[in-house]
C-alpha cells in the first residue's frame, strides 16, 4: 500500500499538482488516477502511462487512446 501512495505523490508532483488534461489545479485528494494509454487495451501499469486528471476528465476520456500516446509517454518517461 505504501508504494502505491508514494508512486500517486510522485505523480501528482510530476504533473506539477494540476488534471492533466485541462490543467486545472487539483488537491491530492480530489485526483483520479489514468491510464494514458488505457490499460484495456494493452496499456502498462507503471508510473509512465499514469497521469493525474480531475473526474471530469477521466470520465471523459474512458478508454480512447489519445492521438499523441506515442510522444507523450516518451516525454512522462
Amino acid at each position: 500500500m505504501k508504494k502505491k501512495i508514494e508512486s500517486k505523490n510522485y505523480i501528482y508532483k510530476r504533473d506539477g499538482k494540476k488534471c492533466f488534461f485541462c490543467r486545472k489545479p487539483l488537491h491530492i485528494d480530489k485526483t483520479t488516477m489514468d491510464h494514458y494509454y488505457p490499460k484495456s487495451l494493452g496499456g502498462t501499469l507503471d508510473v509512465f502511462n499514469v497521469v493525474v486528471s480531475c473526474k471530469r476528465c477521466n470520465s471523459y476520456k474512458k478508454s480512447r487512446i489519445p492521438e499523441d500516446w506515442e510522444t507523450m509517454l516518451i516525454r512522462l518517461f
